[in-house]
């Protein structure tokens, strides 16, 4: 491998590999190591991190998805008999929010072996139905930190919300790709377009926005939504 490949930052500052792992713990090198596509191990072991390596430490940082409804519902002080309209929904997707909170012009981003778009950032949320409100829970996992970076609550009243919606968006980044030559492999910045989708709630003065799956149907849980709302609008 050649010593000649780019590094960068979560700031798109162009650095070394040792200032890159510089202060990191062993869990955030392996999710830098993915997005930057630096290899691990020794001269005659050297491989690099799978996409089953880094989702695995995805779903170490959310852990199990029943225990998280529960904590969604301790965190929103409810009791599963107040939110019984429709069945709760839940939903999760890569994110670049890192971009908003950070400050940031533009965070990591990869794509898997199935050509699944992949950031450091994956957000879970839960959306619980009472009589008169919905109740909203968002936490937020970041691989590159190895931290579960934030856990997020609202309620909103039915006849207050607006809308429920989808947006959808597609950009161009460069994205560090292996290319593989008979007798050696080298990294390229390659121009990729990049799609992404949220779940937006929208009240007079304030959007909620949540990541979806780009790849998942979440058609019949928006349906549902929408289908609940109308109902409480037109009661």
């Amino acid at each position: 491998m050649s010593n000649t490949n780019k590094y960068f930052d979560r700031g798109n500052n162009e650095v070394t590999e040792v200032e890159l792992l510089k202060n990191r713990n062993a869990n955030e090198q392996l999710a830098i190591k993915y997005f930057q596509k630096i290899r691990i191990g020794g001269c005659f072991t050297a491989k690099y991190v799978s996409d089953k390596q880094h989702e695995k430490m995805i779903e170490d940082l959310i852990g199990d998805r029943e225990q998280r409804r529960l904590i969604a519902l301790k965190r929103l002080g409810l009791d599963e008999e107040q939110v019984q309209e429709i069945p709760p929904v839940s939903f999760e997707g890569y994110s670049r929010i890192s971009d908003q909170v950070r400050g940031l012009k533009k965070d990591y981003v990869a794509f898997t072996d199935e050509n699944k778009v992949v950031t450091p950032t994956k957000e879970l949320t839960w959306i619980f139905f009472g009589d008169d409100q919905i109740f909203v829970y968002k936490c937020r996992v970041d691989t590159v930190d190895n931290a579960l970076r934030s856990e997020e609550t609202q309620e909103y009243f039915y006849k207050d919300i607006t809308a429920f919606a989808n947006q959808s968006e597609s950009y161009t980044d460069k994205i560090p790709v292996l290319k593989q030559g008979c007798a050696s492999s080298r990294i390229e910045l390659e121009e990729r377009v990049v799609e992404a989708e949220r779940f937006r709630i929208v009240v007079p003065g304030e959007i909620f926005s949540c990541a979806i799956s780009v790849e998942q149907d979440n058609s019949q849980k928006i349906s549902a939504m929408k289908q609940k709302l109308r109902e409480k609008k037109n009661a």
